[in-house]
């Protein structure tokens, strides 16, 4: 089986954007251990799998710049979650914290409420 995949085993050293680690995928999961272990585990097989549905697209969303409730909405549509631009910046410098800009239509979401101060 290595020899199969030895040639992917190493990639992150051809390229630069790669992490050398996985500590992005350990941190992913972080808030389901911790679930996991304040619940004390499941109590049904659906509910795992329900919740391991919403926190991939949860997680998919973030990776991707979009906020959660837009993240759920897009996917409960039947709409793939855009993958940002790409951006210059180094793989460890990109910020993905803060939710990218999309297109509020297409994630079902209503237009933002206009304040007095943007009425002029």
């Amino acid at each position: 089986m290595i020899k199969r995949t030895r040639r992917l085993l190493f990639v992150f050293l051809t390229n630069r954007d790669l992490p050398a680690t996985n500590n992005g995928s350990e941190r992913a999961i972080r808030p389901c251990v911790i679930f996991r272990k304040v619940t004390y585990c499941f109590r049904s097989g659906w509910g795992a799998e329900l919740y391991a549905d919403i926190r991939s697209g949860i997680e998919t969303g973030r990776r991707r710049a979009i906020d959660a409730l837009a993240a759920i909405r897009l996917t409960l549509a039947g709409k793939p979650l855009a993958t940002p631009a790409p951006s210059r910046a180094p793989a460890a410098s990109r910020n993905l914290s803060r939710p990218h800009k999309i297109d509020r239509s297409d994630a079902g979401l209503p237009p933002p409420h206009s304040t007095t101060a943007d009425r002029g």
